[in-house]
């Protein structure tokens, strides 16, 4: 059961890590545009910094299906939904006794 839980742990990190890194690339690219020094640009390039803020001001980031966000938080409750499966009993053990072979 360890062995599967820590094969699970690593698959789920490794889905989500890189998408968590976008995330935040998309995020970075939103506030480096809004903290540069846009009034010295000519109006052509304030124009377009306007443009890309506009469509960075919703990050890219990846889905699972059309709605839930692949990021780290959503790993983190994934693997704390998976440590509650760990302390279910072992459903092959009916909780009876085997009977004595004697």
């Amino acid at each position: 059961m360890a062995v599967a839980f820590t094969i699970i742990l690593i698959m789920v990190l490794v889905i989500c890590y890189p998408s968590q890194l976008l995330l935040d690339a998309s995020n970075d690219i939103y506030f480096k545009c809004y903290s540069s020094k846009w009034y010295v640009y000519p109006v052509k390039t304030r124009r377009l910094l306007i443009l890309m803020m506009t469509k960075a001001a919703e990050p890219c980031c990846m889905t699972i299906g059309p709605t839930v966000p692949l990021d780290l938080e959503t790993a983190s409750i994934v693997l704390e939904k998976l440590d509650y499966l760990n302390f279910l009993p072992d459903p092959s053990s009916s909780g009876q006794a085997e009977p004595d072979p004697t």
